[in-house]
């Protein structure tokens, strides 16, 4: 073995242990050591590092709930959530399997297995709107989908976004911390009860820069604005304007001239992101000022299902 590939084995065993500790109990490594892999980007070795465990062990829940969440977090939502579930199979801890699955389905629409969680962390109301969405689901329309006005935030990298919601027209902050739509009122939608974060809810209608989103779960707040989930705003496929005040919504306009593509690992953590950038000396968040620094002035898009930022440069 190289000593490259045993760093990699070393540092992907720490940072998997650490993103999945409060998930399967799994035993907790330095953490400087996850911070240097991450910013090396080795995201091959992880991978192989987790696979390999699986196949060594393979009805150890830690290893393959590891896999799992590691997948989970790249963008690869089903299979991270089928190899979660194998390890709840295998004698995971259900109740902290399920509070990492329960987003995950979420993000990836599946209200079927949302309704049939075992340990279930959703609330009664929560419950409730499932049942909802099982008889009409959420949908996406983006064949009449353009540019939506935007405005950055001046926090983090997620822009502020205008959008429609029951035929009202305001601005709304792109949060990775957050699923769904939080707003403080929405005509037309349907009310479930109260959970800790809000009044849970579906809004009939969303419009972003054309896209139609239909049958949205929100949680309705006492406090003015609104919030628009990562899960949503990914499903756009939004691409930022480098002036900030436009986001593409489907599909950019093509690109002309020459351009260097520069990329960004992007963790997701539900709840949240942490971005690592080539040479950095860790992981950050959308509010720091480097990251915000790397994308100022730049087209950038945010792929969710590869767990990439893809920063544009040279353009004409």
């Amino acid at each position: 073995m190289s000593a490259r590939q045993a760093w990699a084995r070393v540092a992907c065993v720490a940072v998997l242990s650490i993103a999945v500790a409060p998930v399967l109990h799994a035993q907790v490594a330095d953490s400087a050591l996850a911070e240097r892999y991450l910013a090396r980007g080795w995201t091959t070795e992880a991978e192989d590092e987790l696979y390999a465990q699986v196949r060594r062990a393979p009805e150890d829940p830690a290893a393959r709930g590891a896999l799992g969440a590691y997948l989970a977090s790249r963008g690869r939502l089903r299979v991270g959530a089928t190899l979660l579930e194998e390890a709840r199979r295998f004698g995971g801890d259900s109740s902290a399997i399920a509070r990492r699955l329960a987003p995950v389905y979420h993000w990836l629409r599946d209200w079927d297995a949302l309704a049939a969680l075992p340990a279930s962390p959703l609330s009664a109301a929560e419950r409730a709107r499932v049942q909802a969405l099982l008889r009409r689901p959420f949908m996406l329309d983006t064949s009449r989908a353009r540019v939506a006005l935007a405005r950055p935030s001046g926090a983090h990298v997620w822009p502020t976004i205008e959008v429609e919601i029951g035929g009202r027209r305001q601005w709304a902050e792109v949060d990775a911390r957050i699923v769904g739509l939080e707003v403080e009122a929405a005509p037309r939608a349907q009310r479930f009860g109260w959970s800790a974060m809000g009044e849970v809810a579906l809004v009939d209608s969303v419009v972003i820069g054309g896209a139609v989103l239909t049958n949205v779960p929100a949680t309705l707040v006492r406090r003015r604005g609104a919030r628009i989930g990562l899960d949503l705003f990914a499903l756009l496929r939004p691409e930022m304007g480098a002036s900030g005040d436009s986001v593409w919504v489907g599909r950019a306009p093509p690109l002309r001239g020459a351009v260097r593509a520069d990329t960004a690992v992007v963790a997701l953590g539900f709840p949240g992101a942490s971005f690592t950038l080539h040479g950095a000396p860790s992981r950050v968040g959308g509010e720091d000022a480097a990251l915000r620094r790397w994308i100022t002035g730049h087209r950038w898009w945010f792929d969710a299902s590869r767990g990439i930022a893809v920063r544009l440069s040279g353009m004409p």
